[in-house]
């Protein structure tokens, strides 16, 4: 779901730890870092989408907080799920990895894996308000204008509990940890077959 069209307000995701966290719940309040970390030869761009003051939608942005502690050589930076900010994070890059949060009537916590590079995002499940574009938007665009990364993959993790000032749910806190987990091997795998490349 993309983050200023859920909560209508301007900022998700501008909250950024100077340090990954070991409880996604301790890393809402995190302060801010001023500029993303770089990404390195072969790696490909993660993005955490969400909004840190609206409960369970922080939690590509706590996937985000956690993967910068895990993965060496940067490439991790997040999102309020502005659709021109996505499609400039995602140019000249030939992978990326958006971690969101969505609302498709499965069990909170459920994670799913979308490889969109091939198919379209579930609109309704990461749907924006009428006043906004969000990230499945941002992938269309993209994909009308011939920009779209060559692989292209998004983790949607379900969330119940959006309104301003709500915690996370634990449902969602264990599915962070569990798309932390996730992120990060696939993001090794791909480094280890680039290196692998001729």
């Amino acid at each position: 779901m993309s983050g200023n069209s859920r909560s209508g307000d301007a900022g998700r995701g501008e909250d950024r730890p100077s340090g990954p966290p070991k409880d996604p719940r301790a890393a809402a309040g995190g302060p801010p870092s001023p500029h993303p970390s770089p990404a390195t030869p072969h790696a490909p761009r993660v993005i955490g989408v969400g909004n840190r003051l609206r409960g369970d939608d922080a939690a590509g942005l706590l996937v985000a907080d956690l993967l910068k502690g895990k993965l060496a050589g940067g490439g991790v930076v997040t999102s309020d799920g502005d659709a021109a900010d996505l499609v400039i994070l995602w140019e000249e890059v030939d992978s990326v990895i958006v971690i969101d949060a969505m609302v498709s009537g499965r069990m909170p916590g459920t994670v799913v894996r979308h490889d969109v590079a091939a198919d379209p995002l579930p609109v309704d499940a990461f749907a924006g308000s009428s006043h906004h574009f969000g990230l499945a938007e941002a992938l269309e665009i993209s994909r009308a204008l011939g920009t779209l990364p060559s692989r292209f993959v998004v983790y949607g993790i379900e969330v119940e509990a959006t309104s301003l000032g709500t915690p996370l749910s634990p449902q969602v806190v264990d599915a962070v940890h569990c798309v932390v987990d996730a992120v990060a091997a696939e993001v090794e795998g791909i480094r280890a077959a680039a290196s692998r490349a001729p």
